[in-house]
């Protein structure tokens, strides 16, 4: 048995969050009749008012919001950003545009950004405002990229965003191995998808679903274990040379602080020799190296 009403086009989340790409007639028919991974994030973020407008429009009860400013945008810029970020790794980012089903939960699927067959990944790609942060982001999309993971079989799943005209950033959400909140997690929202399902089939709003907050999603690196990875190489040294200059620095910043405190109350300027020491309005000293 089919859902009510075919699946809806990317939306703007109420969070203001960003616009995803608007879908073509040839995606939205592939979508048709299902639940889709663009959907998760409003269902796991617990927003009642986005939840209750996500069923209205999935039941026919009102209009879709048409594709507005930010969802145009988004379109024109997200395959920018997966070009910029190909030619960047120089890694192809293919499947473009792909609905693919979810190989076992019925009438599921997800739209994707890319893949790069190098790492195994799903890139899900967002156009941000430059003062978002990436602990509200990252959390509030990564119900959206695992479950392109999943429908996938992809290894890892990457959320690529560029806030502003920042670089583009990737952001791993790969669970971790064993990581028993992921998988609680991962059931929650699996769960949540049939609850919403179940709504839409009976046509009984839904109940509060209140939010469920993603797992920890850094990574924890060991240096000392391989495989080393790129910028390993490069780390390892350079804390060496931190280590190896703690001493001189705790000295250097002694040193500056015996000096300040030496200059009298009433003088603002010292001039020796390769140094000038400035007093500011509210009585701080400076230390500067003087052009040689």
């Amino acid at each position: 048995m089919g859902l009510p009403v075919a699946a809806s086009c990317c939306r703007v989340p109420s969070n203001g969050l960003c616009a995803s790409m608007v879908l073509s007639a040839e995606q939205l028919a592939l979508k048709a009749f299902k639940l889709s991974a663009s959907m998760l994030p409003i269902l796991m973020h617990g927003d009642a008012a986005s939840i209750s407008r996500l069923y209205c429009e999935e039941i026919g009860e009102i209009e879709r919001e048409p594709a507005n400013y930010a969802m145009q945008l988004g379109s024109m810029i997200e395959p920018f950003i997966l070009d910029y970020q190909q030619r960047k790794t120089e890694q192809p980012i293919t499947r473009r545009g792909e609905v693919v089903d979810h190989p076992t939960i019925p009438e599921f699927c997800c739209t994707l950004d890319g893949y790069r067959s190098f790492d195994d990944a799903v890139i899900e790609t967002k156009f941000l405002a430059p003062f978002r942060n990436k602990e509200e982001f990252v959390s509030y999309y990564y119900p959206q990229v695992l479950a392109q993971m999943r429908c996938t079989n992809a290894a890892r799943g990457i959320l690529l965003a560029a806030r502003g005209t920042s670089e583009p950033e990737e952001y791993d959400i790969t669970p971790k191995p064993g990581d028993d909140n992921a998988t609680l997690y991962e059931m929650a929202m699996w769960a949540r998808v049939e609850e919403f399902r179940l709504c839409l089939r009976t046509f009984t709003p839904p109940f509060p679903m209140p939010r469920v907050v993603p797992p920890e999603l850094w990574r924890v690196v060991d240096l000392s274990k391989e495989p080393m990875p790129n910028w390993g190489y490069a780390l390892l040294p350079t804390l060496r040379l931190f280590e190896e200059t703690r001493d001189a620095a705790e000295i250097h910043d002694q040193a500056g602080k015996d000096a300040r405190s030496l200059v009298p109350d009433d003088v603002s300027i010292v001039l020796a020799g390769e140094h000038r020491l400035s007093r500011n309005k509210k009585g701080n000293i400076s230390i500067r190296r003087t052009a040689s």
